[in-house]
């Protein structure tokens, strides 16, 4: 019995190894190609596995951009966490960790941007970032106090400019442009 639990474990292993070489070819294409370059069929040439193979572990491209981008934002939070708790300055490790995104790891913080951009716009995606894709997209809980029309406006978040400052005037095309 034993033999065949390490059996089953060895074929989960090399099942999550798979998985996890499938999403860091998706990566690479979404850092290539952009995420409109993702099929079953390019993650396949990329991952060098046949497209049955990627269908097989990743049914749809929304699972598969789920995958990915789940990968890039977990590793992301980990490395976020780890600063917070970690020892030293965290107000130092963080802008490192942001110096490295424009640095040498700018290739995988594009495919997390852009992955994230397209949660914007595909439902699938939406969980992975936070849920709602729009404000609009779900009611207000019950619990969430709606405004009276008499209550005051929110603050704003910036003043506006002051009456002593004039704008700078608008260009006018003329007959002859």
């Amino acid at each position: 019995m034993n033999g065949e639990s390490e059996h089953i474990d060895g074929r989960k292993a090399r099942g999550n190894k798979r998985r996890a070489e499938i999403i860091d070819a998706t990566l690479a294409i979404v850092t290539r190609d952009g995420a409109a370059g993702v099929t079953h069929r390019t993650v396949a040439k990329q991952a060098g596995i046949t497209t049955s193979l990627s269908t097989y572990y990743f049914a749809t491209l929304d699972d598969l951009l789920v995958a990915a981008l789940s990968s890039v934002a977990g590793t992301y939070t980990t490395r976020i966490r780890q600063i917070i708790d970690g020892p030293g300055d965290k107000l130092r490790g963080l802008a490192e960790l942001i110096a490295e995104s424009a640095g040498p790891g700018r290739e995988r913080a594009l495919a997390e941007r852009e992955l994230s951009t397209l949660a914007a716009r595909r439902p699938a995606l939406a969980p992975v970032v936070g849920g709602r894709t729009s404000p609009s997209s779900q009611p207000p809980s019950p619990t969430t106090p709606r405004p009276s029309p008499h209550s005051s406006p929110p603050p704003m978040v910036c003043a506006p400019p002051s009456s002593s400052t004039t704008p700078p005037p608008i260009p006018t095309m003329s007959a002859e442009s």
